[in-house]
């Protein structure tokens, strides 16, 4: 049986406390009846240079699929971090992949947006300049797939991310993985 190995890299929203890749993991495997093992290299409150500075880790792995997400807290004003040296952060992880392994499938991954009008979407009124920025760079370079789930969640309201930002597994089921899982199978 073929062994897929997906990294995601991210934020607290790839490294939530609840199980979410082992989920994915097994969603795929039953899609595909192939061995899916999906490493969780997110870390809560990181940015774009906080990956960058965590790669050995992930690169170790040498995974087919790797899954990039750091808009949400790139885009926190508190952290002063630019769209433009988010951009730059961004192709410097997607370089780094592409020298580990030049046949990996790269994801720019956006999960789901804050609630709107909570301190956790206020905090990040450029959002949306990330986001864009992110489609720009997919648009620019055929290797790379936009795995945007925003539109799923739509508006969220707080019955779908209580805190405002970090939604239970339930909604990330409900939300995120009919958006996932046929985009990571179509990259097997």
């Amino acid at each position: 049986m073929q062994t897929v190995t997906i990294a995601t890299l991210g934020t607290s929203l790839t490294a939530y406390s609840q199980p979410w890749q082992t989920m994915l993991a097994h969603k795929l495997r039953q899609g595909t009846g192939k061995n899916v093992v999906v490493y969780d290299f997110g870390i809560s409150g990181a940015s774009s240079a906080l990956g960058l500075a965590n790669l050995a880790k992930p690169l170790h792995v040498r995974p087919d699929i790797v899954s990039i997400e750091y808009t949400i807290n790139d885009s926190y004003s508190p952290y002063g971090i630019s769209v433009a040296q988010s951009k730059t952060n961004t192709l410097a992880l997607i370089s780094a992949f592409k020298a580990n392994d030049p046949d990996v499938k790269l994801f720019l991954t956006i999960l789901n947006p804050p609630v709107a009008g909570q301190p956790t979407d206020t905090a990040r009124p450029n959002y949306p300049a990330y986001k864009a920025m992110y489609a720009d760079l997919v648009a620019a370079d055929s290797s790379l797939t936009l795995l945007d789930c925003s539109a799923a969640w739509g508006s969220p309201t707080l019955a779908a991310i209580p805190d405002g930002l970090h939604p239970p597994l339930s909604s990330k089921i409900q939300y995120e993985f009919p958006v996932t899982v046929p985009a990571f199978q179509a990259a097997f």
